[in-house]
């Protein structure tokens, strides 16, 4: 799975947990490959151009609205653009959910951003689990 994908998720369990559609599909010895927005860049930054700001709570669980962000490639641009809701996980959910979903984590690299601005920061995460049984 690749690069904003888990935000769209309300509920990690359906997915990534117990009886979820990934550990579900995975044979025993198959494995689960993430990559995705790092919780720090999502739930903390606020960029303005090349300026980062700290802002937000990292462990709050709420929703979040905004704009669908691929609206900007329809063809239908004359219409308002479609709100959608959003939940920005913390690293610690992830992991754990996916471990409840019967996976054990092999390999967690945090990555700073591939621009090179701020590369003190995290931006992008991928973990690689595997099925158990």
């Amino acid at each position: 799975m690749e690069m904003g994908i888990l935000h769209y998720f309300a509920d990690l369990h359906p997915l990534l947990g117990k009886n979820g559609i990934v550990p579900r599909l995975l044979k025993p010895g198959g494995k689960l490959i993430l990559r995705d927005f790092h919780p720090v860049s999502t739930k903390l930054l606020v960029s303005q151009g090349r300026k980062r700001t700290f802002q937000g709570n990292y462990f709050s669980p709420a929703l979040h609205s905004s704009s669908l962000s691929c609206h900007k490639f329809s063809l239908d641009q004359g219409n308002p653009v479609p709100e959608i809701l959003h939940r920005r996980w913390t690293l610690g959910e992830v992991l754990t959910t996916i471990a409840e979903g019967g996976l054990c984590l092999k390999v967690l690299q945090e990555e700073p951003g591939v621009r090179g601005v701020d590369t003190r920061i995290p931006k992008v995460f991928t973990l690689v689990a595997q099925q158990l049984y």
